[in-house]
């Protein structure tokens, strides 16, 4: 039992700050864009998480020879970690849809000279989708651990009822039921 309440309080704590950082994020997005990036095997495959104008975006790259290539003759740095980038144009805006997948080739010059460097697939999730897909769960976690009162106790006040053969609460003075709990009256 108490295992199960402490699963459900680290649940519903974790939903809270979950929602927390998610709706602080909704905003901040519009004019920055936190990004993590994740390269691996020497460039060939990376994995983008970014916040951009209202919406997450997961993406994964694969590169070929040649992209990989085209990325040393750039010079670019492939640093895995966080960044903060200026935000681009919201792709969900376009699709007027919650939910995108995606999938695009990178290319390398221009004209006859123009070949695939690699491809690049993803997912583009408005913030409000994960937001109430977590805060559902969480209000309801919250409400399940409302306050409860054990038996024994007045379920206006809370004062024990112990050994109280008046018929009242002495505190507010509810009526008692026989088995020792305060009858609510109230509707």
């Amino acid at each position: 039992m108490r295992r199960r309440l402490w699963t459900r309080w680290v649940m519903k704590w974790a939903g809270t700050v979950l929602c927390v950082l998610l709706g602080g994020l909704w905003p901040i997005s519009e004019w920055y864009s936190p990004a993590y990036a994740q390269y691996f095997g020497n460039g060939k495959y990376a994995i983008y998480v970014r916040s951009n104008r209202g919406e997450i975006l997961v993406v994964y790259h694969t590169r070929n020879e040649v992209g990989i290539s085209a990325l040393v003759q750039q010079r670019m740095q492939l640093e895995s970690g966080w960044r903060i980038e200026r935000p681009g144009p919201g792709l969900l805006k376009l699709t007027r849809w919650p939910l995108h997948w995606f999938g695009l080739e990178m290319h390398s010059g221009r004209g006859a000279r123009r070949s695939v460097i690699g491809y690049s697939r993803g997912l583009a999730v408005s913030i409000w989708v994960p937001f109430v897909a977590i805060a559902i769960p969480t209000a309801l976690l919250w409400w399940l651990d409302r306050r409860r009162l054990s038996p024994g106790h007045c379920q206006k006040c809370g004062y024990n009822l112990t050994g109280n053969v008046s018929g009242r609460c002495p505190e507010c003075a509810q009526p008692i039921c026989a088995d020792g709990e305060a009858r609510n009256t109230n509707g």
